[in-house]
């Protein structure tokens, strides 16, 4: 009994940490949206932490939800309105340029020397079922 109290008081804690945790990850990333050289990403990165670390040992849950929430609208107030995105995630500018090719398309590289390109070859329909002759010699030709 004594074990499933000590779960039931941890749980609200573990949505803490877990929300804390998403909090300070979208800070970082929000930083990463505003500086433009490395030094300036480092030092903001630094002043985030210290200010995550500053509340670091609050124990009281009413307090630390509160401190949640003062965080995550400074992070909305913050936030970059063209915020960066990896080129090839959805939304940037490279996503999908090069899609690999549908499986039920087959690529054939033989540059013009396929079967139906080679004349007396028997000529294959696109479905693949079965081959037609070539047309005989005077039969169908145009007149010159």
């Amino acid at each position: 009994r004594a074990l499933a109290a000590r779960a039931m008081a941890a749980a609200p804690r573990a949505a803490q940490v877990a929300r804390v945790r998403s909090l300070y990850r979208r800070s970082l990333k929000a930083i990463w949206d505003w500086s433009v050289f490395r030094e300036e990403l480092c030092t903001e990165a630094e002043k985030c932490r210290a200010a995550f670390e500053q509340y670091r040992h609050v124990q009281e849950p009413d307090r630390i939800d509160r401190l949640i929430a003062e965080g995550e609208r400074l992070l909305w107030e913050r936030r970059h309105p063209d915020p960066y995105i990896n080129p090839n995630a959805p939304g940037g500018c490279m996503y999908q340029r090069n899609p690999p090719v549908h499986s039920a398309l087959s690529l054939v590289m033989d540059y013009g020397r396929e079967p139906d390109c080679v004349p007396g070859s028997p000529l294959v329909t696109p479905a693949g079922a079965g081959t037609l002759a070539p047309p005989a010699a005077g039969a169908g030709a145009l007149p010159r």
